[in-house]
């Protein structure tokens, strides 16, 4: 079952407000007659060999390939190419690398920084909101914010906690930064689980049990109900080494697992 949101009179005005006030980013880029998705993914690989950050110098430096991929996916998508629902991962995949392409171009677009949350437009003034709502992109004919694209568009639509490892914002304890396929999506996002929760960044033990990485917390009710979980242990312990496994199980009632603190400095490679 789908979380909902209880928002006050207030909010749902203020949330009508600050809509109008999002800006329109328009690429200069004529829409490319073939698909440049090969190009912009040699980019993210290139940008993502060091295992410190993304390298957004080299990204400002070719800024080529990711102008024609956001033009292109402009126009481009599920609506306009007529892709069924039978093509779920191609769907989700570019909705994905669409969002993470518009992340990095409002990065980008406002260096230097010392975190993604720095970014400030009109209303969008407190932390983390400038990047993901101040702006709008064009997607398959229409203009969405990231936030949007990300949480409506997606998460929500497909009602699998697991798309948010999809989603990188641009701080050190984002989801990493790759190109996702259109095919196997779901056994790279689970074999990514299981690889970041072997690192202390996703899954430290502490004195008295295991932390886990903020994002389980932040869409903790995502986690637990959309698969009827008993709770975030039980959750993640199929895709947890063994170690913490056996503790996860242990506490898969009670799971007294502790938030670890977050960490929302920008990802730059040779920080």
């Amino acid at each position: 079952m789908p979380r909902r949101n209880r928002w006050t009179l207030n909010t749902l005005l203020f949330a009508g407000l600050a809509i109008g006030c999002a800006q329109d980013v328009r690429i200069d880029q004529d829409t490319p007659a073939r698909n440049p998705s090969k190009n912009w993914k040699k980019i993210i690989q290139k940008a993502t060999e060091s295992s410190d950050g993304v390298n957004y110098d080299l990204i400002s430096r070719r800024p080529k390939p990711l102008a024609r991929y956001l033009a292109w996916v402009s126009e481009r998508g599920q609506h306009s190419n007529w892709w069924g629902e039978s093509r779920e991962d191609k769907r989700i995949a570019h909705l994905a690398n669409a969002y993470n392409a518009m992340i990095l171009h409002t990065i980008v677009e406002h260096q230097p920084m010392t975190s993604p949350d720095d970014v400030q437009i009109g209303l969008y003034r407190w932390p983390g909101a400038g990047l993901s709502r101040g702006v709008r992109y064009r997607l398959d004919g229409e203009w969405v914010t990231p936030a949007k694209l990300r949480s409506l568009e997606t998460v929500s639509r497909y009602q699998d906690p697991m798309l948010w490892l999809l989603f990188h914002d641009g701080t050190v304890e984002s989801p990493p930064l790759q190109w996702w396929p259109d095919r196997g999506l779901q056994s790279r996002l689970k074999k990514t689980l299981r690889d970041l929760l072997k690192t202390e960044a996703w899954l430290s033990p502490t004195e008295t049990g295991w932390a886990a990485h903020p994002l389980f917390f932040e869409h903790e009710e995502d986690f637990i109900e959309w698969d009827d979980k008993l709770s975030l242990c039980d959750w993640l312990s199929p895709y947890a080494p063994a170690g913490p496994r056996e503790w996860l199980e242990l506490h898969s009632e009670d799971c007294p697992l502790e938030r670890r603190m977050p960490d929302r400095r920008l990802n730059e490679a040779g920080r």
